[in-house]
């Protein structure tokens, strides 16, 4: 019995994947419905499903937009958005993303047309990249083992992180995945209207 892989590379020539509306996500010249995002990203859960309670792509989003906000990094509509391939070819451990060059290949593929689709810069700020780390850390703390205090991270990352821990803006909820795309969904709004 022939593999899924193998009958998609000998059958298809456009692949897509099924959205959550019933559409088609083509790979090769993607549409971006921030609804389908959401969906998306609000079901997976961060850190390979490792953590103490379930924790989405979309709460993380929304956490990083807050601090990319608040620590003044840049625009929180970038850090909302800077997961958003990931409502397509999924979350990946980062450790693993070194063991697999051809996902940041598939990735950019998709994050190309999102970023210019949602007028972002065409590559992740330095600002934003702060932000991420700084999320990694905070719900770290909070939702695993270990609390990653033996994690590789950046110079004064998590000398940051643990001085801006308790401020109730970074609060991790861990909602579940209907509250995680409303509360997404609820700061692209805000987000939105802003930038108009």
């Amino acid at each position: 019995m022939i593999d899924a892989a193998t009958l998609y590379a000998r059958e298809e020539r456009d692949l897509y994947i099924e959205t959550v509306k019933g559409g088609k996500f083509f790979i090769n010249h993607p549409e971006f419905d921030i609804e389908v995002m959401a969906h998306a990203m609000a079901h997976q859960c961060r850190y390979t499903g490792h953590v103490s309670s379930f924790y989405s792509v979309a709460e993380h989003s929304v956490l990083v937009s807050k601090l990319m906000e608040h620590l003044k990094l840049g625009d929180p509509f970038e850090g909302l958005l800077h997961d958003g391939a990931e409502a397509f070819i999924s979350d990946i451990a980062a450790p693993w993303k070194v063991l697999l060059p051809d996902y940041k290949k598939v990735e950019a593929m998709i994050e190309g047309p999102l970023r210019k689709h949602f007028n972002l810069p065409a590559t992740l700020t330095s600002g934003c990249k702060e932000a991420d780390w700084l999320a990694l850390f905070l719900e770290a703390k909070q939702l695993m083992v270990s609390k990653a205090d033996a994690w590789t991270a950046p110079p004064g990352i998590k000398d940051r992180a643990e001085e801006i821990k308790n401020l109730p803006q970074f609060q991790v909820f861990a909602l579940e995945p209907a509250a995680a795309r409303a509360y997404f969904l609820q700061r692209y709004k805000d987000l939105s209207n802003a930038r108009a």
